[in-house]
């Protein structure tokens, strides 16, 4: 039996995530970001990363398991590394900003690796 599909736009997704994330306490920057980063996940395949995550988010920041504020920051470097610690933030913020840093216009590596803290997510470059 053939079920129908309800087609929605990618940027309507991104806009319900965003509304949803800034009512729950993320701010408005923060909550655009990690709706652009989950739409994204969906768009590419990797939906275990995408809108499906949306409820375990909402439950977490509700609990206070994730800070919605984190002062995410780089606690320290080495000529092709560095660790950034997260503050328990949203893991798409704190990977966004170690990739910024890996392999940003301003990065004066060619290669870098990169770990963060809270959560961990390791990149390289």
């Amino acid at each position: 039996m053939n079920q129908a599909r309800t087609r929605v736009p990618a940027a309507a997704i991104a806009g319900l995530i965003q509304d949803v994330l800034a009512t729950v306490g993320l701010p408005g920057p923060d909550a655009a970001k990690v709706a652009e980063l989950m739409t994204e996940a969906d768009l590419t395949g990797a939906d275990a990363h995408g809108v499906f995550r949306l409820p375990q988010y909402v439950r977490r920041l509700k609990a206070g398991g994730v800070n919605p504020k984190p002062a995410i920051q780089v606690t320290r470097t080495a000529p092709a590394t560095a660790l950034v610690d997260g503050d328990n933030g949203m893991g798409h913020l704190v990977m966004a900003r170690a990739a910024a840093m890996t392999c940003g216009p301003s990065s004066s590596m060619r290669r870098r690796v990169t770990r963060t803290e809270g959560p961990a997510i390791e990149i390289a470059a």
